[in-house]
């Protein structure tokens, strides 16, 4: 489907969240749940499986977007990024390994739109929603830092 759906491009991409503890079934199937004989992934391998039929294809893969379970989908807390940093770290070892895995956005970037509502990554927050802005901040240097790019500010 990945390659279907990105045939015209050079690139592949894919949003993915972590599911919620009581997540429901993948929409792996025509019948919306999961078929018998493949898996559900909430958990960052989807991206793995992602980057691996952009390789086959020759092409960039592009998570365009990505956070953990909502409403937190990047913090306050600590284990609200966990699914962050593994996302983070994917894509720092699979460019070391020269893969397809070159670009991501996580989600909530400075969303003014969704502060009322929703947690946003906004450095410097007093806001106790905002709390792991900072630290998700940090995160996305120190990646950007082990892939050998430039870092902002």
């Amino acid at each position: 489907m990945l390659d279907l759906e990105s045939s015209a491009t050079e690139i592949m991409s894919i949003h993915h969240y972590a599911g919620p503890s009581s997540a429901p079934p993948c929409y792996w199937g025509p019948s919306g749940g999961v078929e018998p004989g493949r898996s559900c992934a909430w958990n960052a391998s989807l991206v793995s499986i992602a980057a691996d039929a952009a390789a086959k294809t020759g092409k960039v893969l592009y998570v365009g977007e990505y956070g953990g379970a909502g409403p937190d989908f990047t913090g306050p807390s600590v284990a609200n990024q966990t699914f962050n940093q593994d996302i983070l770290d994917l894509q720092v070892a699979d460019a070391k390994a020269g893969g397809p895995f070159a670009l991501s956005t996580i989600w909530a970037w400075s969303c003014p739109s969704h502060r009322a509502d929703m947690v946003c990554i906004w450095p410097g927050s007093q806001r106790a929603k905002e709390s792991g802005s900072d630290r998700m901040v940090s995160d996305i240097r120190s990646a950007n830092a082990a892939m050998g790019g430039t870092q902002l500010g």
